[in-house]
């Protein structure tokens, strides 16, 4: 951390009553899953806790760790260039890639780190235990980590969560895949007891594909080449390799400490930024079956940002005839004339 940067201790952010009950329910499983603990003494770095809604109805928790960014020194350890990662699929004849659940959360924290990890809810003071999404620095932490675990594993490579292995016969790319026991290996990063290794728990088998491009019907083959060819998201990137905001469009210098990119691809926390030229496609997609725009909004800004998004698809939405037809009132009843009685 830099220490000439001040600590802020934030205020509570409410919950809405109607939530209070769901963010008590997955406070009690982190706690339960040994990612968060109760902060105990005084506090001085403090974050506000954030509730956003999930697709399927449920919620997630968010902790705003942008003032907190502001403060961290970052790693920089160099992340993987998906040409780099395709190329090398190509020399075996039998790989596969595998997903590390719950990536950042099995790299624990010391207890300095835990202190600045700490956020306000309204049952009190909590602090992660482990390495939460959002800061600036986790990608690069966990790809470091990874890249260690892995040096001696041949034919294994990683793209932070995801881990490929191949092999020129079926033989060789079992054996790879057993070397490759990266729940056991995770598991010693940590002082708890490790769990039992069942790869066909641990793992899931799938394409090295962002979840959020596949939600929103997009391949990440797509946003890249289309983020190549975006002069203000390519300004952005280098604007993130020289560490100066000067001359970013007000939208990007407000949340700056939240951006990354990977390869040529930006992305803000956990959000995909889509390039201006598919930006009316993925709003397509979005509008399929004119959900409405409270929900069209909730879906995309789970998975999706890019400068005045909520304005392109209040207007998207007001310029749908069906949406028109169907929200518009009903005409009003006409007035009807009654005699006075005599």
């Amino acid at each position: 951390m830099d220490p000439k940067v001040i600590p802020i201790f934030q205020p509570l952010r409410r919950v809405p009553i109607h939530l209070e009950a769901a963010v008590t329910e997955k406070l009690d499983e982190l706690l339960r899953q040994d990612i968060i603990e109760t902060k105990k003494g005084p506090a001085t770095w403090v974050s506000q806790l954030v509730v956003a809604n999930k697709a399927n109805g449920s919620i997630r928790l968010c902790v705003d760790l942008r003032r907190v960014n502001q403060a961290v020194i970052r790693d920089r350890h160099p992340m993987p260039v998906i040409e780099d990662v395709l190329a090398r699929i190509g020399r075996g004849k039998i790989w596969s890639v595998l997903d590390v659940m719950d990536a950042f959360f099995l790299l624990e924290l010391d207890e300095e780190t835990r202190n600045v990890m700490t956020f306000i809810t309204h049952r009190g003071l909590y602090r992660f235990k482990r390495l939460p999404f959002g800061l600036v620095s986790a990608p690069e932490i966990f790809q470091r980590t990874m890249d260690e675990i892995l040096a001696d594993c041949e034919g294994a490579y990683c793209y932070l969560d995801d881990v490929g292995v191949e092999g020129s016969t079926v033989e060789e790319h079992d054996i790879r895949l057993n070397k490759c026991n990266i729940a056991d290996v995770m598991s010693r990063l940590s002082t708890a007891s490790p769990m039992p290794f069942d790869k066909a728990e641990e793992f899931v088998v799938r394409e090295i594909v962002s979840a959020a491009a596949q939600t929103i019907a997009l391949t990440w083959q797509e946003i890249e080449i289309a983020s190549k060819e975006d002069d203000e998201i390519q300004q952005v990137i280098e604007a993130l390799i020289s560490e100066t905001t000067d001359d970013l469009p007000l939208s990007y210098k407000t949340i700056f400490t939240e951006l990354c990119s990977v390869n040529n691809v930006l992305v803000r926390g956990d959000r995909i930024v889509i390039p201006q030229r598919l930006q009316q496609r993925v709003l397509h997609l979005a509008h399929e079956g004119h959900p409405g725009m409270r929900m069209m909004k909730g879906h995309l800004r789970a998975n999706v940002w890019w400068p005045k998004m909520d304005q392109h698809i209040e207007q998207f939405v007001k310029a749908c005839r069906g949406c028109t037809l169907v929200s518009a009132p009903g005409p009003p009843e006409p007035m009807v004339r009654k005699e006075l009685p005599s």
